[in-house]
């Protein structure tokens, strides 16, 4: 059974992931502003349940990419799988999506991917501290093959002003 936790595992160190950040160019027009103007914008969270294994999301986020080009910023939660499909479907300059994990023992990243027409300043990820170790995972937690944590996007509004948006989904 060792050889078979080896075997199993094997596939997890490949898959340590990485924050990834894709950007086309922005226009300045619509949301550049000065101190002095209010910056007004929306924002929408989905949790668009695309579950890593059994769960088929092409027809799914095939509906979801166009109703999300009316936000300004948009915050995904258990977008785990096919993040670059619901990606195409939209018109967002700026998507950001955490693959990272935080050890072999949880297979798969945080899900957490955040769409904005605002420039991007920076993107950082912050995990959870969880449990080490197979009895964390053995003991019912729904969610913890996950390697949970928060998404910080940080967006500039012009007039040296930044915006942070902060993403996460609990258990």
């Amino acid at each position: 059974s060792l050889l078979a936790l080896a075997l199993c595992s094997a596939p997890c160190w490949a898959r340590i992931g990485n924050l990834e950040i894709e950007k086309d160019p922005v226009s300045s027009g619509r949301y550049s502003s000065t101190k002095a103007t209010p910056v007004r914008f929306s924002i929408a969270t989905y949790n668009v349940r695309a579950r890593p294994l059994l769960d088929e999301v092409a027809p799914k986020f095939k509906a979801i990419g166009p109703l999300l080009d009316r936000f300004d910023i948009v915050a995904l939660q258990e977008c785990f799988t096919e993040h670059r499909l619901l990606w195409r479907g939209t018109s967002f300059p700026v998507r950001v999506h955490d693959g990272t994990r935080t050890d072999w023992f949880r297979p798969v990243a945080s899900g957490l991917s955040t769409l904005a027409r605002f420039p991007l300043r920076e993107a950082i990820v912050k995990k959870f501290e969880q449990p080490e170790g197979l009895r964390f995972l053995l003991r019912g937690k729904k969610d913890g093959l996950a390697s949970k944590g928060v998404l910080l996007t940080r967006f500039d509004l012009g007039g040296d002003r930044t915006l942070d948006v902060y993403n996460t989904h609990m258990e």
